[in-house]
């Protein structure tokens, strides 16, 4: 299916976010704590298909991320990964470009939804 970068400051989250997308037969190419890390993997990883984006990161912020993000790679799909109280940060990310979102809190069948809305359209897009 898709190769995915998964951007969240919480390890634990990580693990059973990535264990999930697995289960979707998806593959989590660049897994990263911070903006700092993905940037640096993405030197030496191919770029994934989209990218999940945590909407509270820091140092550099998730904002931040997003733009060098669409400047780098125009094309690359950003899903904006929110907890329920996040909707400052979350239409920051939205109107900054992000593709679509995701609760933390949202069930497998939407995870996989939304997953697939947003590579049909990429797919759209490019093709």
């Amino acid at each position: 299916m898709a190769s995915i970068g998964l951007i969240d400051a919480h390890p634990l989250f990580r693990q059973g976010f990535i264990h999930l997308l697995e289960q979707l037969q998806h593959t989590v190419t660049i897994e990263a704590s911070n903006a700092n890390n993905f940037i640096d993997q993405l030197s030496y990883t191919p770029v994934p298909d989209l990218v999940l984006l945590d909407t509270r990161l820091q140092d550099p912020d998730s904002y931040t991320l997003l733009q060098w993000i669409k400047t780098h790679h125009l094309n690359l799909p950003v899903i904006a990964l929110h907890h329920k109280n996040d909707f400052h940060f979350l239409l920051q990310l939205l109107r900054g470009g992000a593709s679509n979102h995701l609760s933390k809190t949202a069930s497998p069948d939407e995870v996989q939804r939304t997953l697939h809305e947003v590579l049909v359209s990429q797919s759209h897009q490019n093709g």
